[in-house]
């Protein structure tokens, strides 16, 4: 198969250093992205040797702090100052109805296939940008300077009105340094009165009259010590913000962002209930919202879901960003114990034509548009448009389908399933 060609950067000046075989069977243990990370530092034909002449001392460095260190401190809202809820603004100069949002999740990864999606996103002139977190190989300072920085000259594509950022379990390897101290400061919108407003914390609202995109952090408490696991779950800082300052206001349709996933089909993954509960705590496990998360590298869609005591969502992964999507790999499998293997509507196996010789899927994004109560959500891989579905809010956060449409061939649904069922109530 012949590669198609991607499409043509033109929003940086910078050049990719990585490729995904770089990325194949990547490890979620910190000991080994940590490794990967030193090794890339080298001059490229010399990485091993380097290695031992130089990154092994920064490498055990790394990986006692990692181990051992603490985690940076928790960014909040300041008391009494600006309180995280952007109100969703259209370009001044864009000839359209309503606003477009880009999402991205899992992009970092200073790759061709990473900036062409960017390329994409930027093509659409979106006023919002969003990542859902993970910058490999650990978040390091010279990973995120790569990827997002700076600002007028990155391959991370910038919105006309504001960009955001996630906190993902990968910037969390290097225990959240880089991201609190240079992302965080490099992210943020643009008010009505013109003055920029910073993103000060690993969570914010965007909001209109309708609709409340929520983005949340997952990351922060995903990553155990000795790398055990752990349950994502929200710290206080930011359930005390969901009740006084979210859930306080009029009740609107919601668009849940977070890292990591609520659901799974698959194996070697893990379904992250804990976040999901305490939604519950606010809104209640009856009304449904809608939710977009990365983690798992791959484009997915799932019916309602509700389980134990988490809300009630209809789930997306959009985790094929920017990390080479490994058909076949062990992500893959599909492990029938997983509350969500019932639940998947369809998963994109489309084989990407590539130079590197392995057999990978293609990466995406998503494009949020909103129109007054009508929000739709374009999935998009490397080249073009796949799947579009349409939501109104109703009134009192609730909201309804309009319609789903697939609209390439071979992206299917799985056996006995139609797009319907992604979206049924």
């Amino acid at each position: 198969m012949i590669p198609n060609p991607l499409p043509v950067v033109t929003h940086t000046s910078k050049q990719p250093r990585r490729n995904a075989r770089d990325y194949k069977n990547l490890s979620r243990v910190k000991i080994f992205n940590h490794f990967k990370t030193e090794l890339k530092k080298a001059q490229p034909g010399h990485e091993f040797t380097e290695f031992l002449q130089k990154g092994i001392f920064t490498w055990i460095k790394h990986l006692f702090k990692s181990g051992f260190g603490k985690k940076h401190e928790y960014t909040v809202w300041p008391p009494g100052g600006f309180v995280g809820i952007y109100p969703i603004q259209p370009s001044p100069v864009a000839r359209r109805e309503g606003v477009v949002i880009a999402v991205a999740a899992d992009w970092a990864t200073d790759t061709v296939e990473s900036f062409a999606i960017g390329a994409q996103m930027a093509g659409h002139h979106p006023e919002y940008t969003i990542h859902l977190g993970d910058t490999y190989y650990v978040g390091a300072p010279s990973e995120v300077e790569a990827n997002f920085l700076p600002v007028g000259n990155s391959p991370w594509p910038r919105g006309s009105r504001g960009s955001f950022a996630l906190l993902g379990n990968h910037e969390m390897y290097s225990r959240g340094y880089a991201y609190f101290r240079e992302v965080l400061k490099s992210f943020g919108a643009t008010m009505p009165d013109g003055r920029h407003e910073p993103q000060q914390a690993p969570f914010f609202c965007l909001e209109n009259e309708h609709w409340c995109i929520l983005g949340l952090d997952t990351g922060y408490n995903s990553v155990g010590f000795l790398d055990l696991g752990s349950d994502g779950r929200f710290e206080p800082a930011l359930l005390d913000w969901l009740g006084s300052q979210v859930f306080s206001r009029p009740k609107k349709g919601l668009l849940i962002l977070t890292h990591h996933q609520y659901i799974t089909a698959f194996h070697h993954e893990v379904e992250y209930r804990r976040p999901a509960a305490q939604l519950a705590t606010y809104i209640g496990k009856d009304k449904p919202v809608l939710w977009l998360w990365g983690h798992e590298h791959k484009f997915s869609l799932y019916a309602k879901a509700q389980i134990g005591e988490g809300i009630t969502a209809y789930g997306r992964c959009i985790g094929h960003g920017g990390m080479p999507i490994e058909l076949a790999g062990r992500d893959f499998r599909r492990a029938p114990g997983r509350e969500g293997s019932d639940k998947l509507v369809a998963v994109d196996t489309r084989e990407y034509p590539n130079p590197y010789g392995l057999t990978l899927g293609f990466n995406g994004y998503a494009l949020v548009r909103i129109a007054g109560r009508r929000l739709t959500i374009e999935y998009h891989d490397l080249h073009r448009p796949l799947l579009t579905e349409t939501w109104l809010h109703t009134g009192e956060g609730a909201i309804e389908a309009e319609s789903i449409d697939c609209l390439q061939p071979g992206l299917d649904c799985e056996e006995g399933k139609g797009w319907a069922d992604a979206i049924r109530k």
